[in-house]
């Protein structure tokens, strides 16, 4: 079975192509971006069965969508942007660059450059029309860079794309490109102007166009998770992952919502706010063209700079961004037009009203006669889960219940074979008490690492078992610590495509004569390549493999996915680990539900263990408002014992000391979930301390986080509760 699979993942792959299909011509004429404006005299053409027309500048190379009556919508660049306050004489190159390149020189120092500096006012560039579709090749001439990036404009309909012929990249000097900025500034704002940025920083996140913060860092995360295959020197806290490859900006009156629809695994979305780097807030996706490996050196006065030591992988997929413009302003009208676009799986077969994550053996430091020895404990055992089940008596509540390190091989570190219970969780017969008293009413899920494997004895004797990474360290993983954020280093080893896909799938073969279902543990979160320079394979190649593993074993859903990454979405009965906030981080301006308004009512969404995070309180009223069914992190051990074993960073999860308030929770919202579980959201408004969530069938969550009593369309809300509406 795992050969066939290999075999469909590397066909998959190398079908893989940026779809272009566009009627447009080019004409002289400078036309700017969002609010409307009138185009300045540029000759266009009518897109097929649109109103929309496509323009470009041939002096400046200036890209424009304008609607029937000549206004613009989108452009590339803004008109004759001017030196201000927050505005650099440098930054004006980057505001007139249609692609800002990062590039390596000779001496291995970086650099960034914009296609105006070294291509459009050198002269060097080719506009040309190919198949009704406009393409320009930004030949970057000046002694500095010496490389040719061709990219393709197109229009069908309301969408509008943007594709990096990345095959036809030619590199005809001694620089090595390595990371390309597809229209940084098309997606823009002013302080002037109403209207947001939309990121999809974990649930989703506004940048306000008012949001004046010059010391705010600029936003930056890789698709589909970060690459643990690049340095790792930078790595701070807990940033939640982009869950979708999307970002948009609202105008009030109409929208853009942006999605990297061609070979996303490469992609970044990155962004700044209003006096980031210039008057103006924008959003825009990047790809990394070459890998590079690199070295660490520090000065005598401790700050470390990072060398490139020597270049590895290419891209040759077409990397292409499409800009959906929509008809209405707000966040719902861009969620709606995400919906569209996007392939979503169908509705739950059966509603979930809360989950528990359990966690099962572990271990600690002893010692006998002075001789330290590693003693196993019982965290908590299925009798423990029973117990804590016997809490739930109501016939409509439905829970997901999710094992780790329940199996036998979990604390040696084995790769897993099918489902073998641990004596020290009470073996195979007392998981059958489980099933046969609360299996009718609740799912039980396995949790399986199945991308990583440790790293044993011999190891260069294994070497082809595990990915050739960029970093020295071969994919050892980092993890951090939920509850103090430090980094620590593992010695689990990320595997090749192939040996993963084998593993993998005779361990979910051998799982699916088990009752038990199996989570997919980093499967939807963590994403890496294989850059060996002898058949290695791209992020995109993984993430295509670990889909097709998931549509492969996923019959009867008896698979939960870990996170919620788009190519994992929708091929297992539950997505667990679903943020339901954004990292906060300085650039934002609010935390906003768009990856729940966008899936809810097609998938089981599941948030992470609530009582881990800094605020439990906050954190499930936001799982009341945007639908995500909350989890708590539970053990049958002591609290004080907890703090002595493996599980130290566990404290505070045993389940007798929060008993009651899981209990009146679940018991207060298990009506809530049953009737909303596939439903679609159709409404959503937040005011900053008052939410209102309205679904298709009418049921209406308001949510108050304020510490102050609110009203809300005749209803009374306490401090930091919710009032449900049925």
């Amino acid at each position: 079975m795992w050969k066939r699979i290999i075999a469909m993942v590397l066909c998959t792959s190398m079908l893989l192509t940026a779809a272009v299909s566009v009627s447009a011509d080019h004409s002289e004429g400078e036309a700017d971006g969002a609010p409307l404006e009138e185009a300045d005299g540029a000759s266009l053409e009518e897109a097929a069965d649109s109103g929309y027309t496509l323009a470009i500048d041939e002096e400046t190379c200036t890209v424009s969508v304008l609607n029937q009556d000549g206004e613009t919508l989108l452009s590339s660049n803004p008109t004759d942007p001017a030196e201000d306050a927050f505005t650099a004489a440098a930054t004006l190159n980057n505001l007139r660059s249609q692609l800002i390149v990062r590039y390596y020189d000779d001496k291995s120092v970086d650099a960034t450059i914009g296609s105006y500096l070294s291509s459009i006012q050198q002269g060097t560039f080719t506009i040309t029309q190919k198949e009704d579709t406009i393409r320009v090749d930004y030949d970057f001439s000046r002694k500095n860079e010496q490389f040719i990036i061709p990219v393709e404009y197109s229009l069908s309909g309301s969408c509008f794309r943007i594709t990096v012929l990345t095959d036809e990249i030619e590199e005809y000097g001694e620089k090595k490109i390595n990371k390309i900025m597809v229209a940084p500034y098309m997606v823009r704002g002013t302080a002037e102007e109403e209207g947001y940025l939309l990121l999809p920083d974990g649930s989703g996140a506004r940048v306000d166009f008012s949001y004046v913060n010059p010391y705010a860092s600029a936003y930056s995360a890789q698709i589909y998770g970060r690459n643990l295959g690049e340095s790792l020197y930078y790595e701070e806290g807990s940033q939640q992952q982009i869950m979708l490859p999307v970002f948009g900006a609202d105008y009030g009156d109409y929208g853009v919502l942006a999605r990297v629809d061609g070979n996303p695994s490469a992609g970044f979305i990155e962004a700044e706010c209003v006096g980031g780097d210039s008057s103006y807030a924008h959003a825009y996706a990047s790809y990394a063209y070459r890998i590079f490996n690199t070295v660490t050196i520090t000065g005598q006065d401790w700050q470390y700079k990072e060398y490139v030591a020597e270049s590895e992988v290419v891209e040759t997929e077409d990397f292409s961004v499409a800009y959906y413009i929509t008809e209405d302003g707000g966040l719902m009208s861009l969620a709606e037009k995400c919906r569209e676009v996007m392939e979503l799986p169908e509705a739950p077969a059966a509603p979930l009203t809360g989950a528990l994550y359990a966690y099962g053996a572990t271990t600690q430091r002893e010692a006998f006669l002075g001789i330290p020895y590693t003693k196993t404990l019982k965290a908590t055992t299925f009798e423990d889960i029973a117990d804590m089940l016997d809490c739930f008596t109501e016939e409509n509540q439905s829970l997901a219940v999710f094992l780790q390190d329940f199996e036998s091989s979990a604390l040696k570190g084995k790769y897993p074979s099918g489902i073998k219970w641990s004596r020290y969780s009470g073996g195979a017969k007392d998981f059958e008490g489980i099933m046969e008293e609360y299996g009718q009413q609740h799912s039980f899920y396995s949790v399986q690492n199945l991308m990583y494997e440790k790293c044993t004895s011999f190891l260069w004797a294994k070497q082809s078992r595990y990915a050739t990474m960029v970093s020295k360290d071969n994919l050892a993983r980092y993890t951090y610590s939920p509850v103090t954020y430090a980094g620590t280093r593992t010695d689990l080893f990320g595997l090749n495509l192939s040996r993963l896909l084998s593993m993998a799938g005779k361990s979910l073969t051998k799982a699916r004569s088990s009752e038990c279902g199996v989570a997919l543990q980093y499967l939807g979160t963590e994403l890496y390549g294989d850059y060996s320079r002898s058949g290695g394979a791209s992020r995109n190649q993984f993430a295509q493999g670990i889909k097709t593993l998931m549509e492969t074993y996923g019959e009867g859903k008896k698979l939960a996915v870990d996170g919620g990454n788009e190519y994992a979405m929708g091929y297992g009965a539950v997505n667990y680990n679903f943020p339901v906030s954004s990292s906060g981080l300085d650039i934002e301006t609010e935390s906003v539900p768009f990856a729940q308004l966008v899936y809810h009512g097609s998938v089981n969404m599941v948030s992470s263990a609530v009582n881990m995070t800094e605020d439990p309180k906050r954190e499930l009223l936001l799982c009341v408002a945007s639908g995500t069914v909350p989890c708590f992190a539970v053990t049958g051990m002591s609290n004080m014992d907890l703090r002595r074993s493996g599980y130290k960073d566990l404290f505070h999860t045993e389940f007798e000391q929060q008993q009651e308030e899981i209990t009146a929770f679940f018991d207060e919202t298990a009506e809530y979930y049953n009737k909303i579980y596939d439903q679609s959201i159709v409404s959503y408004q937040c005011d900053g301390k008052v939410s209102v969530t309205v679904y298709e069938n009418g049921i209406t969550a308001m949510v108050n986080y304020s510490d102050e009593a609110a009203v809300c369309s005749g209803h009374v809300l306490e401090p930091f509760d919710f009032t449900i509406i049925y």
